[in-house]
């Protein structure tokens, strides 16, 4: 059904019903008096009152209506955009919804995996650690046995030369105390001859 026949439907319905209000309102104004016949004036009147009617339905049906008519289909169109919108944000709603569910569904699992993972690189950094530290007590362990092998030999080295030298003072104190000057010579002349027997 177009839009055409519609509005010649609600001319039509709207003329019965001024017709039916107007004959109402015609008997009305008699009382219901019985009358035989109806007086040519008031046939007239009736007919202008029908035709006042009539006008007033065609300019309502022409100049009033449509605008209003108009008014209205923006009026549901912009409903139904609202709608639509809304529909489509509650879509999206609902998918952020849905995506930050499994989010949060997978946040227990990643929290796990990066406790995990700190432990594991806690464990190796300790180790590490631990590993240096034992490597630094390993050197000072040999950096000392080291010197404490060389102060040894060096003690040991002065200690040697302090009794070579004191050896050396007392032979000489014991040699000049001892020997007398021919027994020097004599010795010089063994020593000499031990040589000359080696050459």
């Amino acid at each position: 059904m177009n839009l055409g026949s519609k509005k010649i439907k609600l001319v039509l319905t709207a003329v019965i019903a001024g017709l039916a209000v107007a004959a109402v309102a015609y008997a009305g104004e008699h009382g219901g008096a019985h009358h035989e016949l109806i007086s040519h004036t008031r046939l007239v009147n009736f007919g202008w009152r029908c035709m006042n009617f009539a006008a007033l339905v065609v300019i309502m049906v022409k100049y009033v209506i449509p605008p209003i008519g108009k008014i209205l289909s923006d009026r549901r169109m912009a409903i139904v955009n609202q709608f639509e919108d809304l529909h489509e944000r509650r879509t999206e709603v609902e998918k952020s919804y849905k995506e930050c569910e499994v989010k949060l569904s997978g946040i227990g699992q990643e929290v796990d995996n990066i406790l995990k993972t700190a432990r594991t690189q806690a464990e190796e950094e300790k180790a590490r650690i631990i590993g240096d530290a034992k490597r630094s007590a390993e050197d000072i362990k040999r950096k000392a046995v080291a010197s404490v092998h060389n102060e040894l030999s060096k003690a040991k080295q002065k200690l040697r030369e302090d009794v070579a030298e004191q050896a050396a003072a007392l032979a000489a104190d014991i040699i000049r105390k001892n020997f007398s000057e021919a027994d020097q010579t004599k010795m010089v002349e063994d020593y000499l001859e031990q040589v000359g027997a080696m050459a």
